[in-house]
Parts: structure tokens; sequence; C-alpha cells
């Protein structure tokens, strides 16, 4: 019989855990639990403190359980320029749910093929 003792390297803010230090410090830096977090979507983030927006949705949010409702969601929309990355932030921090309202994986999809819209018609 063999044993082997890993390494193994935790998120300070979303305990993902990953062997490599450097994968887990790249993770880390977009870490959507990580409130000074750098876009690797939009780029965008440092345009606008996730912390005032996070605050302000709690105050803005209605108190029944933790969900969001649509014109909250509409509002995070509006000030993180719609990035979903940003979005995923918001709500992850915030502690809200948001399944029924909100889907990363459609919504990267979708912000993806615009942006390939939007090059495609620059080279027309």
């Amino acid at each position: 019989m063999r044993t082997k003792t890993v390494k193994r390297h935790y998120c300070d803010f979303c305990n993902k855990g990953m062997f490599r230090a450097a994968d887990m410090t790249q993770h880390e830096v977009g870490c959507t639990k990580n409130p000074n977090r750098k876009c690797w979507l939009c780029e965008d983030a440092n345009t606008f403190s996730l912390k005032e927006i996070i605050e302000e949705l709690k105050k803005r949010q209605p108190v029944f359980g933790d969900t969001i409702y649509a014109e909250n969601l509409a509002w995070v929309r509006e000030k993180t320029g719609d990035c979903p990355a940003c979005i995923l932030s918001v709500l992850r921090q915030a502690d809200l749910v948001a399944f029924e309202r909100f889907n990363y994986s459609e919504e990267k999809t979708a912000w993806y093929n615009e942006r390939a819209r939007e090059t495609r018609d620059m080279l027309v």
C-alpha cells in the first residue's frame, strides 16, 4: 500500500480547494466572494464599488427571506454594467438566492455572444 500526502490550497473567500498554489492565487484575484475582486470578464470591476452596491442592495431588499426581486436584480444589472460575473459576485456576497431569476451560465453565454456580434459589426 502507498500513502501520499499532498498540499491542498484553499481560497480565503469561498473555500474552494486546489492543488497548485499558483492556480489558487489566480482564482482568489477574481473570486466572486472576494470584495476586492478584479473581474476577468468585463475588466471594469474597479470602476464601481462592489461593497457599496452590496450595502445599497441590502437596504433596498424587502424583508422576505434571502431571495432577490426583479426590480432589485435590474438595479444590480445597471450598477454592474450587466456583467454576469459582477452580478454573481454581488448576489453571492449579499447572500441572496437568485436561481429563479439569474442563470450565470446562460448570462455569460449571452454576454460573449453580444461581444462577438459587436466585434463582427466592427469588422464589416
